[in-house]
């Protein structure tokens, strides 16, 4: 079968199914698209100019496409799958269907699976805030499943992404995968979004001072992982600089919220700090009780 002639549907039109169908338009042939919501229906008119069939329940699908794409939140992934047996059946032999959750396991597609589906979970290592096709550029994949997986790492590659096979999955490795990506994301979105309260508060333009100190920071410790390097610390936990941190705690003290964030994180770079031997252990005990006995409960 060659690549250009697969024909694929997307169950779900949010922030993933939106780049994903937009992506697949351009390389495959896009059937349809199921998701009952309105608005999401407008914008798929819009988008694709009618020339992809909407369906706003499952048991509207007609025609079964390669690759069937569950880009539906967790917590419907199976019911979803559930409910394309019930009304596909026998249709579903030796068709793809894939979810994308980075957590669940394949077995959650174990309905499809008894009508002689190939099932399998493909997991984006990206952030979808903002839907656009160039963030599916250069990015990792995951992919698990029990059938050859030839077939999904060139549709992984068509779209732009790098395909990695998990095999003999260990319990927690997807999840552990997964709580990186939320680490890298989620956590770091929390951070930036304190700088830029600490930068209004203190009456500065957010937007003309953070982005080349975050970008340096990126940089650094992207260097820093590839190279093996220590830990790319710089400031007062890495100084163990007592003053500052009192300094830091005692601005703080008329914004509460502000004032346990930092003390956590404070709390999180001490211990990284002490494990990359960057302080002392004296200084790591110091540091620790003072934030410790500033928390606001």
């Amino acid at each position: 079968m060659k690549m250009k002639k697969i024909t694929i549907g997307i169950i779900g039109y949010g922030k993933l199914g939106s780049v994903l169908a937009e992506a697949v338009s351009k390389k495959f042939k896009l059937f349809w698209i199921t998701d009952n919501g309105q608005i999401q229906t407008d914008s798929i008119f819009k988008k694709f100019q009618r020339k992809t069939s909407i369906n706003h329940k499952i048991s509207e699908i007609i025609s079964v496409p390669d690759i069937i794409i569950l880009s539906v939140n967790d917590s419907n992934i199976e019911y979803v799958a559930k409910n394309l047996s019930i009304f596909l059946k026998d249709k579903l032999k030796d068709v793809w269907v894939v979810h994308c959750s980075g957590v669940l396991p394949l077995s959650i597609l174990s309905s499809c699976e008894k009508f002689g589906a190939k099932t399998a979970c493909i997991h984006p290592f990206q952030t979808f805030y903002f839907p656009d096709v160039s963030i599916l550029k250069g990015i990792g994949w995951t992919i698990e499943t029990k059938h050859k997986p030839e077939f999904l790492k060139s549709f992984i590659k068509l779209i732009g992404g790098k395909s990695y096979l998990l095999q003999n999955v260990k319990k927690n490795t997807k999840v552990l995968h997964h709580l990186s990506a939320v680490f890298a994301s989620n956590f770091l979105s929390t951070v930036i979004s304190g700088a830029g309260t600490l930068e209004r508060i203190a009456g500065m333009k957010p937007e003309e001072f953070l982005p080349h100190i975050i970008d340096t920071t990126i940089r650094n410790n992207l260097k820093s992982m590839s190279e093996t390097l220590r830990f790319p610390l710089t400031g007062p936990i890495a100084r163990g600089d007592i003053e500052t941190i009192k300094l830091h705690l005692e601005s703080l003290r008329n914004h509460s919220n502000l004032l346990n964030t930092y003390i956590y994180l404070s709390l999180a770079t001490l211990e990284t700090a002490k494990k990359s031997k960057l302080i002392t252990k004296q200084k790591f005990a110091e540091i620790k009780e003072i934030l410790l006995t500033s928390l606001i409960e």
